[in-house]
Protein backbone atom coordinates (compact mmCIF):
# COMPACT_ATOMS: atom_id res chain seq x y z
CA UNK A 1 0.00 0.00 0.00
CA UNK A 2 1.04 3.42 -0.69
CA UNK A 3 -0.71 7.11 0.15
CA UNK A 4 0.86 9.53 -2.65
CA UNK A 5 0.27 10.01 -6.49
CA UNK A 6 2.35 8.95 -8.95
CA UNK A 7 1.91 5.69 -10.57
CA UNK A 8 2.83 2.12 -9.49
CA UNK A 9 3.81 -0.73 -11.37
CA UNK A 10 3.91 -4.33 -9.78
CA UNK A 11 7.49 -6.42 -11.91
CA UNK A 12 7.89 -9.87 -11.04
CA UNK A 13 11.26 -10.95 -12.21
CA UNK A 14 11.58 -8.19 -13.88
CA UNK A 15 7.93 -8.59 -15.89
CA UNK A 16 5.29 -5.84 -15.37
CA UNK A 17 2.57 -7.99 -13.15
CA UNK A 18 0.12 -4.93 -12.60
CA UNK A 19 0.10 -1.32 -12.43
CA UNK A 20 -2.03 1.59 -11.27
CA UNK A 21 -2.22 5.45 -12.06
CA UNK A 22 -2.98 7.87 -9.09
CA UNK A 23 -3.86 10.77 -10.10
CA UNK A 24 -4.06 12.47 -7.08
CA UNK A 25 -2.86 11.56 -3.19
CA UNK A 26 -4.43 8.56 -1.91
CA UNK A 27 -4.29 5.37 -0.85
CA UNK A 28 -3.56 2.36 -3.77
CA UNK A 29 -2.88 -1.11 -3.82
CA UNK A 30 -1.16 -3.68 -6.18
CA UNK A 31 -2.02 -7.11 -5.59
CA UNK A 32 -0.24 -10.75 -6.94
CA UNK A 33 -2.07 -13.88 -6.85
CA UNK A 34 1.24 -16.01 -6.35
CA UNK A 35 -0.80 -19.01 -8.39
CA UNK A 36 0.10 -17.37 -11.32
CA UNK A 37 4.03 -18.08 -11.04
CA UNK A 38 5.48 -21.82 -10.87
CA UNK A 39 7.00 -22.53 -7.46
CA UNK A 40 10.19 -21.01 -5.84
CA UNK A 41 11.92 -18.01 -5.56
CA UNK A 42 10.98 -15.08 -7.37
CA UNK A 43 11.88 -10.53 -7.65
CA UNK A 44 9.25 -8.95 -6.93
CA UNK A 45 9.76 -4.98 -7.38
CA UNK A 46 6.70 -2.31 -6.48
CA UNK A 47 8.35 1.47 -7.35
CA UNK A 48 6.65 4.67 -7.95
CA UNK A 49 6.69 6.53 -11.18
CA UNK A 50 6.19 10.19 -12.05
CA UNK A 51 6.43 10.95 -15.52
CA UNK A 52 9.35 9.13 -16.81
CA UNK A 53 11.30 8.75 -12.91
CA UNK A 54 11.34 6.36 -10.79
CA UNK A 55 11.17 8.23 -7.18
CA UNK A 56 10.51 5.08 -5.10
CA UNK A 57 11.12 1.18 -4.90
CA UNK A 58 11.19 -1.77 -3.00
CA UNK A 59 12.46 -5.07 -4.12
CA UNK A 60 12.10 -8.21 -2.12
CA UNK A 61 12.60 -11.83 -3.07
CA UNK A 62 9.71 -13.96 -2.64
CA UNK A 63 9.31 -17.64 -2.11
CA UNK A 64 6.28 -19.53 -3.04
CA UNK A 65 5.46 -22.57 -1.76
CA UNK A 66 3.51 -25.92 -2.93
CA UNK A 67 0.52 -24.28 -0.96
CA UNK A 68 0.52 -21.01 -3.31
CA UNK A 69 1.33 -18.77 -0.27
CA UNK A 70 3.79 -16.40 -0.82
CA UNK A 71 6.79 -16.03 2.12
CA UNK A 72 9.16 -12.57 2.10
CA UNK A 73 12.78 -13.76 1.44
CA UNK A 74 14.52 -10.42 2.63
CA UNK A 75 13.91 -7.28 1.54
CA UNK A 76 16.17 -4.65 -0.01
CA UNK A 77 14.06 -1.65 0.84
CA UNK A 78 14.70 1.94 -0.76
CA UNK A 79 15.77 -0.45 -4.46
CA UNK A 80 18.66 -1.62 -2.19
CA UNK A 81 19.67 -4.99 -3.52
CA UNK A 82 17.75 -8.48 -2.34
CA UNK A 83 19.54 -11.41 -0.85
CA UNK A 84 17.54 -14.21 -2.44
CA UNK A 85 16.89 -17.18 -0.54
CA UNK A 86 18.08 -19.79 -2.70
CA UNK A 87 19.41 -23.20 -1.13
CA UNK A 88 20.91 -25.75 -2.96
CA UNK A 89 18.13 -27.80 -4.19
CA UNK A 90 15.90 -25.08 -4.83
CA UNK A 91 14.78 -24.11 -8.17
CA UNK A 92 16.79 -21.12 -9.69
CA UNK A 93 14.97 -18.09 -9.30
CA UNK A 94 13.34 -15.79 -12.19
CA UNK A 95 11.73 -16.68 -15.43
CA UNK A 96 14.15 -19.75 -17.32
CA UNK A 97 15.35 -18.71 -21.18
CA UNK A 98 17.79 -21.72 -21.94
CA UNK A 99 17.51 -25.38 -20.82
CA UNK A 100 20.12 -27.94 -22.29
CA UNK A 101 19.83 -31.09 -20.84
CA UNK A 102 20.83 -33.18 -24.02
CA UNK A 103 17.78 -35.89 -23.60
CA UNK A 104 17.06 -35.42 -27.38
CA UNK A 105 20.17 -36.54 -28.17
CA UNK A 106 21.57 -33.24 -29.77
CA UNK A 107 22.76 -30.15 -28.98
CA UNK A 108 19.93 -28.00 -31.03
CA UNK A 109 19.17 -25.67 -28.02
CA UNK A 110 22.82 -23.89 -28.54
CA UNK A 111 22.66 -21.70 -31.49
CA UNK A 112 26.53 -22.47 -32.92
CA UNK A 113 28.81 -24.96 -32.76
CA UNK A 114 32.56 -24.31 -32.72
CA UNK A 115 34.55 -27.75 -33.83
CA UNK A 116 36.56 -28.60 -36.55
CA UNK A 117 34.32 -31.84 -36.66
CA UNK A 118 30.86 -33.23 -35.77
CA UNK A 119 32.52 -36.17 -33.48
CA UNK A 120 34.33 -33.79 -31.24
CA UNK A 121 30.66 -32.79 -29.52
CA UNK A 122 28.70 -35.07 -29.46
CA UNK A 123 25.81 -36.62 -27.23
CA UNK A 124 26.81 -39.87 -25.03
CA UNK A 125 25.00 -41.97 -22.65
CA UNK A 126 28.44 -42.73 -20.87
CA UNK A 127 29.62 -42.30 -18.44
CA UNK A 128 26.52 -42.24 -16.66
CA UNK A 129 24.73 -38.29 -17.01
CA UNK A 130 24.65 -36.19 -14.10
CA UNK A 131 20.81 -36.22 -14.25
CA UNK A 132 18.75 -38.05 -17.18
CA UNK A 133 20.46 -40.80 -19.47
CA UNK A 134 23.03 -38.02 -22.07
CA UNK A 135 24.91 -35.45 -21.69
CA UNK A 136 27.08 -33.72 -24.09
CA UNK A 137 31.31 -34.64 -24.49
CA UNK A 138 33.62 -32.02 -26.06
CA UNK A 139 36.58 -33.64 -27.47
CA UNK A 140 39.92 -31.23 -27.94
CA UNK A 141 43.39 -32.31 -29.87
CA UNK A 142 46.33 -30.37 -30.72
CA UNK A 143 45.77 -28.23 -33.15
CA UNK A 144 42.21 -28.06 -33.97
CA UNK A 145 40.99 -24.48 -34.24
CA UNK A 146 37.79 -24.17 -36.34
CA UNK A 147 37.79 -20.50 -36.29
CA UNK A 148 41.01 -19.39 -36.31
CA UNK A 149 41.48 -17.32 -33.08
CA UNK A 150 44.05 -18.17 -30.99
CA UNK A 151 43.75 -21.54 -29.75
CA UNK A 152 42.27 -25.43 -30.05
CA UNK A 153 38.39 -25.81 -29.09
CA UNK A 154 35.71 -27.74 -29.63
CA UNK A 155 32.50 -25.12 -28.16
CA UNK A 156 28.79 -24.34 -28.31
CA UNK A 157 27.64 -20.42 -28.02
CA UNK A 158 24.67 -18.68 -27.34
CA UNK A 159 22.77 -19.85 -25.00
CA UNK A 160 19.70 -17.70 -24.65
CA UNK A 161 19.94 -13.90 -24.89
CA UNK A 162 22.26 -11.56 -25.58
CA UNK A 163 22.91 -10.46 -22.22
CA UNK A 164 23.05 -6.69 -21.51
CA UNK A 165 24.44 -4.08 -19.04
CA UNK A 166 22.28 -4.16 -15.19
CA UNK A 167 20.69 -7.52 -15.92
CA UNK A 168 21.14 -10.32 -13.57
CA UNK A 169 20.68 -13.67 -14.78
CA UNK A 170 21.33 -17.70 -12.85
CA UNK A 171 22.85 -20.57 -14.10
CA UNK A 172 23.46 -23.98 -13.12
CA UNK A 173 24.91 -26.85 -14.68
CA UNK A 174 27.04 -30.19 -14.31
CA UNK A 175 30.94 -30.77 -15.56
CA UNK A 176 32.92 -33.76 -15.71
CA UNK A 177 36.52 -33.83 -15.55
CA UNK A 178 37.24 -37.57 -16.53
CA UNK A 179 39.95 -40.02 -15.27
CA UNK A 180 43.18 -39.25 -17.07
CA UNK A 181 42.38 -35.90 -17.49
CA UNK A 182 45.64 -33.88 -18.48
CA UNK A 183 47.54 -31.67 -16.06
CA UNK A 184 49.21 -28.51 -17.73
CA UNK A 185 51.76 -26.41 -16.51
CA UNK A 186 50.26 -22.98 -15.59
CA UNK A 187 51.42 -21.90 -19.04
CA UNK A 188 48.48 -23.95 -20.74
CA UNK A 189 45.29 -21.17 -20.43
CA UNK A 190 42.52 -23.84 -20.45
CA UNK A 191 38.83 -22.63 -20.43
CA UNK A 192 35.30 -25.12 -20.10
CA UNK A 193 32.88 -22.16 -19.56
CA UNK A 194 32.71 -18.16 -20.20
CA UNK A 195 30.73 -15.43 -20.56
CA UNK A 196 32.37 -13.74 -23.79
CA UNK A 197 32.05 -10.33 -24.48
CA UNK A 198 31.24 -8.98 -27.67
CA UNK A 199 34.26 -6.77 -28.15
CA UNK A 200 37.56 -8.84 -28.63
CA UNK A 201 39.65 -10.32 -25.99
CA UNK A 202 39.80 -12.72 -22.36
CA UNK A 203 36.41 -13.29 -21.21
CA UNK A 204 35.24 -10.88 -18.44
CA UNK A 205 34.36 -13.91 -16.72
CA UNK A 206 35.18 -17.06 -16.93
CA UNK A 207 35.76 -21.23 -15.74
CA UNK A 208 39.61 -21.88 -16.23
CA UNK A 209 41.22 -25.36 -15.31
CA UNK A 210 44.78 -24.80 -13.56
CA UNK A 211 46.96 -27.42 -13.15
CA UNK A 212 44.57 -29.91 -11.37
CA UNK A 213 42.11 -27.26 -10.11
CA UNK A 214 39.08 -25.17 -11.44
CA UNK A 215 39.28 -21.55 -11.29
CA UNK A 216 36.48 -19.11 -11.62
CA UNK A 217 38.27 -15.75 -12.82
CA UNK A 218 36.94 -12.51 -13.57
CA UNK A 219 39.33 -11.08 -16.30
CA UNK A 220 38.63 -7.26 -15.54
CA UNK A 221 38.57 -4.55 -18.14
CA UNK A 222 38.28 -0.71 -18.61
CA UNK A 223 37.26 -1.24 -22.35
CA UNK A 224 37.97 -3.77 -25.54
CA UNK A 225 41.52 -3.82 -25.70
CA UNK A 226 42.40 -2.07 -22.22
CA UNK A 227 42.83 -5.37 -19.45
CA UNK A 228 43.25 -3.75 -15.85
CA UNK A 229 44.00 -7.56 -14.57
CA UNK A 230 42.45 -10.71 -13.49
CA UNK A 231 40.81 -11.41 -9.79
CA UNK A 232 40.63 -15.14 -9.00
CA UNK A 233 37.11 -15.80 -7.25
CA UNK A 234 37.24 -19.07 -6.58
CA UNK A 235 39.51 -22.05 -7.08
CA UNK A 236 38.86 -25.64 -6.28
CA UNK A 237 39.88 -29.21 -7.35
CA UNK A 238 38.27 -30.75 -10.39
CA UNK A 239 38.07 -33.81 -9.13
CA UNK A 240 38.55 -36.50 -12.28
CA UNK A 241 35.47 -39.05 -12.46
CA UNK A 242 32.86 -36.91 -10.13
CA UNK A 243 30.38 -34.37 -11.98
CA UNK A 244 30.89 -31.39 -10.34
CA UNK A 245 27.71 -29.30 -9.84
CA UNK A 246 27.63 -25.66 -10.02
CA UNK A 247 25.24 -22.70 -9.82
CA UNK A 248 25.91 -18.90 -10.42
CA UNK A 249 23.82 -16.06 -9.91
CA UNK A 250 25.46 -13.43 -11.59
CA UNK A 251 25.08 -9.22 -12.13
CA UNK A 252 26.12 -8.21 -15.48
CA UNK A 253 28.17 -5.04 -15.42
CA UNK A 254 31.07 -2.65 -16.62
CA UNK A 255 31.43 -1.45 -13.15
CA UNK A 256 32.97 -2.93 -10.11
CA UNK A 257 30.81 -1.26 -7.75
CA UNK A 258 27.26 -2.95 -9.61
CA UNK A 259 28.21 -6.47 -11.03
CA UNK A 260 28.52 -8.91 -8.72
CA UNK A 261 29.41 -13.29 -8.48
CA UNK A 262 27.46 -15.50 -6.09
CA UNK A 263 28.63 -18.85 -6.18
CA UNK A 264 27.87 -22.73 -4.98
CA UNK A 265 29.58 -26.11 -6.02
CA UNK A 266 27.96 -29.22 -5.08
CA UNK A 267 25.43 -27.66 -3.05
CA UNK A 268 27.60 -25.33 -0.45
CA UNK A 269 28.03 -21.87 -1.21
CA UNK A 270 31.60 -20.82 -1.72
CA UNK A 271 31.26 -16.98 -2.27
CA UNK A 272 28.97 -15.41 -0.74
CA UNK A 273 28.62 -12.43 -3.06
CA UNK A 274 32.25 -10.83 -4.67
CA UNK A 275 31.42 -7.50 -6.22
CA UNK A 276 33.57 -7.38 -9.38
CA UNK A 277 32.77 -6.31 -13.29
CA UNK A 278 31.51 -8.90 -15.59
CA UNK A 279 31.52 -7.19 -18.83
CA UNK A 280 33.46 -5.25 -20.31
CA UNK A 281 32.10 -1.03 -20.09
CA UNK A 282 29.68 -0.67 -23.06
CA UNK A 283 29.74 -4.08 -24.85
CA UNK A 284 27.42 -7.06 -23.64
CA UNK A 285 28.23 -10.62 -23.45
CA UNK A 286 27.13 -13.97 -24.42
CA UNK A 287 27.33 -17.46 -23.06
CA UNK A 288 30.01 -20.48 -24.28
CA UNK A 289 30.49 -23.99 -23.31
CA UNK A 290 33.14 -26.82 -23.74
CA UNK A 291 36.54 -26.77 -24.18
CA UNK A 292 39.21 -24.09 -25.17
CA UNK A 293 42.83 -24.00 -24.86
CA UNK A 294 45.81 -22.28 -25.43
CA UNK A 295 47.57 -23.98 -29.08
CA UNK A 296 50.78 -24.45 -26.93
CA UNK A 297 50.01 -28.19 -25.87
CA UNK A 298 50.47 -31.57 -27.68
CA UNK A 299 47.42 -33.59 -25.44
CA UNK A 300 44.38 -34.81 -26.42
CA UNK A 301 41.73 -33.23 -24.01
CA UNK A 302 37.77 -34.12 -23.11
CA UNK A 303 35.36 -32.85 -20.32
CA UNK A 304 31.42 -32.82 -20.60
CA UNK A 305 28.63 -31.04 -19.70
CA UNK A 306 25.03 -31.55 -18.52
CA UNK A 307 22.52 -30.11 -17.52
CA UNK A 308 22.53 -26.36 -17.98
CA UNK A 309 19.77 -24.25 -16.95
CA UNK A 310 19.82 -20.52 -17.36
CA UNK A 311 17.00 -17.94 -16.18
CA UNK A 312 17.07 -14.15 -15.43
CA UNK A 313 15.18 -12.44 -12.48
CA UNK A 314 15.39 -8.38 -14.93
Amino acid sequence: KVRTRGRLELRINGRRRAHRSMPRAGTGRLSWNSRSVKNGSHLVELSLWRGSKRIAADRRWVKVSNSGSPSSGGGGGGGGAATPPVGPNEPLPGTRVFSATYENGNTSPWRTRETVSAERIKVVNSPKAAQGNRSARFEVRPGEDPIGNFGDRAELAFAGPSIEEGQEYWYEWFTLFPQGFPTESGRVWQVFSQWHSRGNGPPPLGWYVEGNQMVLTANRHAGEGNRLGARNLWRGAIKPGQWRRIRMNVKFSGSDSVGFVRLWVDGKQVVTKANVRTTYPGLGNYFKQGFYRCACTNKTAVIQHDGLTITRVN
